[in-house]
């Protein structure tokens, strides 16, 4: 997490074209972010919390998530990214959702980190794989019964980069009126 800011600033001045002051050492700060995070990786694939016990779900996706935007800017191990996307693959559900470790057998936890994992996966399955598709198909039935932002915006980013408009569509419909809404209360 200390090291996305340097991630994020990088991406935007290569993406502008223009130097800056900071960029050797926001260079050097992804380096060694990157290095760091190779030392929570499983032997599975997954990531851990500490370096050594279970990999987590939602750590993994949000390293996998690293890694993808890293790319851009550094040498990625592809192997790397390809076992961390593999691991949470086998960790999905028939249903095509992911349980999170830490929380209870409440649904709105696993929705939502449902959600946040299809954005990943569609971020590197450009021909949508079938676990992204299946993560799709849940988070289409539970986002006609929740109305939470979050939510819907991360399943209609996903759907969205999944290449899937009409999929993505009910759910920025849902999020326009509730800013429309929103502004009505105001």
């Amino acid at each position: 997490s200390s090291t996305y800011p340097s991630l994020l600033l990088l991406r935007h001045y290569k993406k502008s074209g223009e130097g800056f002051l900071l960029s050797g050492r926001a260079q050097r700060y992804l380096k060694d972010g990157y290095s760091r995070l190779l030392n929570y990786r499983a032997e599975n694939g997954g990531f851990t919390y500490w370096g050594h016990g279970e990999p987590d779900v939602a750590l993994t996706a949000y390293a996998l998530r690293f890694l993808i935007d890293a790319g851009d800017l550094t040498p990625v191990d592809q192997d790397v990214v390809k076992e961390a996307r593999e691991w949470l693959v086998k960790q999905q559900r028939p249903d095509g959702s992911w349980r999170q470790r830490y929380w209870n057998d409440r649904e709105g936890p696993s929705v939502v980190l449902t959600a946040f994992i299809a954005r990943v996966l569609a971020r590197i399955d450009a021909d949508a794989s079938d676990p992204l598709k299946r993560a799709l198909d849940f988070l289409d039935r539970e986002t006609q019964r929740i109305d939470e932002p979050y939510l819907l915006a991360s399943y209609a980013l996903a759907a969205t980069d999944a290449k899937d408009i009409e999929r993505a569509k009910p759910a920025v419909d849902k999020l326009h009126r509730a800013i429309d809404l929103a502004d009505l209360c105001a």
